[in-house]
């Protein structure tokens, strides 16, 4: 995300899958079907970073959902926080497909203060972003769909439909540049995993098309339990899992 500091690799620039002749693209993920059968919740995973075979504890990550203050819609409220940087990151999303209204982001970190403010209508992003030594005006095309939050795809994840042969496709949205990024997701095979939050049946989702493997291990019947990142710059792995509610 250039200067900006960064706070996902799902929302970092990357890399563009070519589309094999003859391939049938992914569906959309159907986010009015989970719109109707998501519930207000608050899940809490800790990440661990391995590089170069060395484990260490990295931070924490907190989603809470709950319905928002005004209108009928959610508030989906993001906070992480590791020994660099704390954040917090509010949401607004529509009740009837989960699709953004507003959102605002406030981000602590060594060389200052960031902060992100967006507001979204069916057709125009606009808001502003302000970093050390960075300010900048947005003003871009919304796409139906689009996430500006992966924080929506781990809810997702828990309430859709996964089973055998399941794919799917998102958008990402860069509030930087305002480009939209293709995520496919694929179901992969079934595994028990144990994790801080108990022993789970998962589905083991894996992703193509952004920066870095992502593999999400999705409780049947929600949530997401365990999520394993690439972190190719350093030679490893960051592994997050489900700590008990």
């Amino acid at each position: 995300m250039s200067s900006f500091p960064r706070r996902s690799a799902l929302l970092a620039a990357g890399l563009v899958l070519p589309v094999l002749a003859g391939a049938q693209e992914p569906a959309a993920l159907p986010f009015e079907q989970v719109a109707a059968t998501i519930k207000p919740g608050t899940w809490t995973w800790t990440a661990k970073l391995t590089a170069n075979g060395a484990p260490q504890e990295f931070g924490t990550r907190t989603l809470t959902l709950q319905k928002a203050k005004v209108g009928t819609g959610w508030l989906l409220l993001d906070a992480q926080s590791n020994a660099m940087v704390t954040m917090s990151d509010s949401l607004v999303l529509a009740a009837a497909d989960l699709g953004a209204v507003s959102r605002s982001l406030n981000m602590k970190t060594p060389m200052g203060d960031a902060s992100l403010a967006m507001t979204f209508t069916a057709d125009s992003v606009k808001g502003a972003l302000n970093a050390p030594g960075q300010s900048q005006t947005i003003a871009t095309r919304n796409v139906k769909g689009a996430l500006t939050n992966d924080g929506v795809l781990l809810l997702a994840l828990g309430r859709l439909p996964l089973s055998e042969k399941w794919s799917g496709r998102v958008e990402l949205l860069n509030p930087q540049s305002g480009a939209t990024m293709p995520l496919t997701l694929a179901v992969k095979g079934s595994e028990k995993v144990t994790v801080p939050a108990g022993a789970f049946d998962t589905w083991v989702v894996e992703s193509t098309g952004g920066p870095a493997a992502l593999t999400f291990y999705v409780a049947k019947g929600g949530p997401v339990v365990r999520l394993v990142q690439a972190v190719p710059q350093m030679g490893g792995t960051m592994e997050s899992v489900l700590q008990k509610p």
